[in-house]
């Protein structure tokens, strides 16, 4: 689904006291923003991240952005589509 201006990841942490840290990328592979490093414990959590700031000065455009979710060094990825 496209977001226009927030995006929500989702992702679940399995061992407790894991290190996590959040990274989005454009298509260009430059950097968004990452978040701070934060101790989680196991369970569910959501990430929202929310683009106005890059919308009101005109960094942000539409297209292909990538999400790198790191738990205790093991990343996975996610895309997601910005829609202005």
């Amino acid at each position: 689904n496209p977001v226009t201006s927030m995006v929500n990841i989702d992702y679940f942490v399995s061992v407790p006291n894991a290190t996590v840290t959040i990274s989005i990328y454009d298509m260009l592979g430059q950097l968004i923003v990452t978040s701070e490093k934060v101790s989680a414990e196991a369970g569910d959590y959501t990430f929202t991240y929310n683009f106005s700031d890059q919308a009101a000065n005109g960094s942000l455009t539409k297209g292909m952005y990538f999400c790198i979710v790191n738990v205790n060094g093991n990343a996975k990825s996610r895309n997601f589509v910005v829609a202005k």
